[in-house]
């Protein structure tokens, strides 16, 4: 959750890019101080959505990332069919050596 808040920090600049968080996990708190902290406009949050509308949720966005607790599933990651995005302007600055 940290790297995907730094990344969206980092996006800011571009106005076409937009995070939506959905859930109320552990973090809620501290993401929505980082958010408020660091002025980020850039990322919506959402309460957690019903079970049925989960097809919806990740119809709308052209990436979609799913992180849960250790020990509870892997990270999923989704990207519509189409969708295009430019990985060095995105990752590259965060790269680990």
């Amino acid at each position: 959750m940290d790297l995907l808040l730094e990344v969206a920090r980092e996006m800011k600049p571009f106005k076409d890019i937009h995070f939506v968080l959905i859930g109320e996990g552990a973090y809620k708190a501290k993401v929505e101080r980082y958010i408020d902290q660091e002025n980020i406009k850039n990322i919506t949050m959402l309460p957690f959505q019903p079970y049925d509308d989960i097809s919806h949720v990740f119809s709308v966005g052209n990436v979609g990332l799913v992180i849960s607790k250790p020990g509870v599933a892997r990270i999923q990651f989704r990207v519509k069919h189409g969708a295009s995005c430019r990985q060095d302007d995105l990752f590259g600055k965060f790269r680990r050596e």
